[in-house]
C-alpha cells in the first residue's frame, strides 16, 4: 500500500522527497528525488514483497487485514497490478 501511495504522489507531482522523507530527527528539510529514481526503487520494493510472499507458508493477515481479508492471493495480485501501472 506503500508503495501504490508513493506512486500516486509521484504522478502527482513529479519529484517528490523519497529517500529522506519520514526522517524528520535526521532531515528536517528532506531533498527530493527524481519520478524515475523513485519508480526503479518502487518496482524493487514490489519485488521484495513479492518474494516474500512466495516463501511465506502462512495465511496472511487473517482478520485484520482489512483490504483483503488475509488472501495472500489477492495481495500478490494488488502488487502485481501496481508493478504493471509503474511499467
Amino acid at each position: 500500500l506503500e508503495v501504490y501511495i508513493y506512486s500516486l504522489l509521484v504522478d502527482t507531482y513529479g519529484d517528490v522527497p523519497y529517500s529522506q522523507a519520514v526522517q524528520v530527527d535526521k532531515y528536517p528539510n528532506p531533498a527530493y528525488d527524481d519520478s524515475k529514481t523513485i519508480y526503479v526503487d518502487l518496482i524493487k520494493r514490489c519485488d521484495a514483497a513479492l518474494a516474500l510472499l512466495n516463501s511465506n507458508t502462512s495465511s496472511g493477515f487473517g482478520s485484520y487485514d482489512s483490504f483483503f481479508g488475509g488472501n495472500v492471493n489477492k495481495i500478490k495480485s494488488f502488487i502485481n497490478s501496481v508493478k504493471l501501472r509503474l511499467g
